[in-house]
């Protein structure tokens, strides 16, 4: 296998999560959105290859020294749309969730694939032979959520099945994951991009990864989508930047009429005002 120098995404969580100082410097929260650009490129390029990786996670994405970006661990990834030979194995077993197996904390190969922390609701109904693009989706949009607000949408969950049951029976509360995501410095467009992945209807969710890349690569240009009056104040700012850059002269003019004017207003004002105090 190929050597890779650096640390994992998980990592570098942890100790932005604890406050060091050089990571907090130097993986501001764009650094940390661009970076994931490279995630998603890796991903994109796989399933253009027609290959789901079915176990995306932090622990499973390196960050080298120079911000190059490797998706790894893609033992469990399958071919998108043929049925999971572990999947119809006879003797896989069927009482899963009462193990005792640390690997079903991380990894299960069998009924259930991938890390259910990390699973999209399909996934954690062992729907292994439908899963389809949208499933990664699902799991990179948690991780992308896990990066930039330094803990896990479902953090605060107690145990595994807790974890499994959220995922497939409930809607993530989109004001609390902006909120905690503010609280940590996120901007709320970066948050509403997550949320269109973690849609648990996969019909309502976003399409592709190659969707998701075109979208982060839109907010990070500037080309904020309109959600709230935060976003529209942030587009309207970037709308009028992008028209100043291609109509300089036009801008220049404008603002010497403008001060002009400003100025020919101010001065009048003084006028009349020395008029009527001295009449």
């Amino acid at each position: 296998m190929k050597h890779l120098e650096g640390e994992t995404m998980a990592d570098v969580i942890a100790k932005l999560k604890a406050g060091d100082t050089a990571y907090r410097e130097r993986f501001t929260v764009e650094l940390r959105a661009r970076l994931f650009l490279l995630v998603l490129d890796a991903v994109r390029y796989a399933h253009s290859r027609g290959v789901l990786h079915r176990d995306l996670k932090p622990a499973n994405i390196m960050v080298g020294p120079y911000d190059e970006v490797t998706v790894m661990d893609w033992g469990i990834a399958k071919p998108i749309g043929a049925r999971d030979p572990v999947s119809a194995a006879k003797d896989t077993p069927t009482s899963w969730i009462d193990s005792q197996d640390q690997r079903l904390i991380d990894t299960q190969v069998g009924t259930l694939a991938g890390t259910p922390w990390y699973m999209s609701p399909e996934q954690a109904a062992g729907q292994n032979d439908s899963l389809d693009e949208r499933s990664d989706v699902y799991s990179l949009a948690l991780v992308f959520y896990e990066w930039l607000a330094l803990e896990h949408p479902l953090e605060g969950k107690s145990n595994l099945l807790e974890v499994l049951g959220t995922i497939m029976m409930t809607d993530h509360d989109a004001g609390v994951l902006t909120r905690r995501a503010g609280a940590r410095g996120v901007p709320c467009e970066y948050v509403y991009l997550i949320l269109r992945g973690l849609r648990r209807d996969r019909s309502e969710r976003l399409a592709s990864v190659d969707l998701m890349y075109q979208q982060l690569t839109d907010i990070l240009d500037g080309k904020v989508p309109i959600e709230c009056p935060v976003t529209f104040t942030k587009r309207a700012s970037h709308e009028a930047l992008h028209w100043v850059d291609h109509h300089q002269m036009l801008f220049v003019a404008l603002f010497f009429i403008a001060s002009g004017g400003l100025l020919f207003g101010t001065i009048t004002l003084a006028l009349l005002g020395i008029r009527s105090l001295l009449g």
